[in-house]
């Protein structure tokens, strides 16, 4: 008896696609369309990763108040997003990131 293979496809959404709030603001629409056995993997919005890696691993190691100020820097651009998210003026934050 042959066993059928169930495919998946996986849809990654990250850096670039949420680089900005009009991006982030895209993905209630990608929620809604999600098919079975369509997954959708949402990480860090732009630059994150690779400044996590390529600047606060470094620091982290070396100086730990560096690495909390780089840390810092991402809570201020986190919060700042999520302010402009729900914000109900519909405010412009296309500038953010």
């Amino acid at each position: 008896m042959m066993q059928q293979v169930v495919r998946h496809q996986l849809h990654k959404f990250g850096g670039s696609s949420l680089a900005n709030v009009e991006c982030i603001k895209a993905l209630p629409l990608l929620f809604r369309i999600i098919v079975k056995r369509m997954m959708l993997l949402v990480s860090a919005i732009g630059k994150t990763t690779n400044l996590l890696i390529s600047e606060w691993v470094e620091a982290s190691h070396k100086d730990t108040v560096a690495a909390n100020r780089i840390l810092q820097i991402f809570v201020i651009q986190y919060l700042a997003m999520v302010k402009c998210l729900a914000d109900t003026a519909g405010a412009s934050c296309s500038s953010l990131y």
